[in-house]
């Protein structure tokens, strides 16, 4: 369980694009969701608000999708960012609000992936950007909206398009976050030690 904090540092979050469509449909921007991360708080008020007006798939899929992702990119993020906000609050709240136990919610990693993979591998690259993801950029974070065909780079492992993926976030974490911001982030020290620089 996390403690009670503000979590102010640059973050990225990924969200499959369904479940950010899901909570647009219920009018939570994704300012409002950046809001309710960032500010989460002992008893998850603020994130409960949000995630209590979309389904508990939805909020499942969110969670396996971004923990999956950080993981399998980047190695998991330890820098006591939102990511903790959805490591340990988005299971708390399902099992104390939504009755999903979190062997259920784990379950759920095989749909997810299968609703974003492509039948065919697709090589992400700058052009490609708009097919397999966009990103959404709020004043703390760098939404990644994934779509069909990204998790290719989870499923097949395929280290190309691992780095490519990789390459586009870190200059796009430059450009929103800055400099000092971007080299002092995790996945840019992941991303300088897959590359073996």
């Amino acid at each position: 369980m996390f403690n009670s904090k503000e979590y102010t540092g640059k973050n990225v979050i990924f969200l499959p694009n369904y479940t950010v469509a899901n909570l647009l449909a219920n009018d939570i921007t994704l300012s409002d969701f950046e809001n309710a991360l960032l500010y989460a708080t002992e008893g998850y008020r603020n994130l409960k608000t949000i995630l209590e007006k979309v389904s508990k798939y939805d909020i499942a899929d969110m969670y396996v999708c971004n923990m999956v992702l950080n993981n399998s990119a980047f190695g998991e993020d330890s820098h006591g960012s939102m990511h903790d906000a959805i490591k340990w609050g988005i299971p708390n709240f399902l099992e104390s609000e939504l009755y999903m136990s979190y062997k259920e919610l784990t379950s759920r990693y095989k749909d997810v992936i299968n609703n974003l993979l492509s039948k065919e591998c697709i090589l992400l690259s700058d052009n490609d950007e708009k097919v397999n993801y966009t990103f959404d950029v709020q004043e703390n974070t760098i939404f990644v909206i994934i779509h069909n065909g990204f998790t290719d780079l989870v499923v097949r492992g395929n280290s190309e398009m691992k780095h490519e993926f990789m390459h586009v976030l870190i200059n796009k974490m430059f450009n929103v976050f800055g400099e000092e911001q971007t080299l002092a982030h995790s996945y840019t020290k992941a991303f300088l030690k897959e590359a073996k620089v």
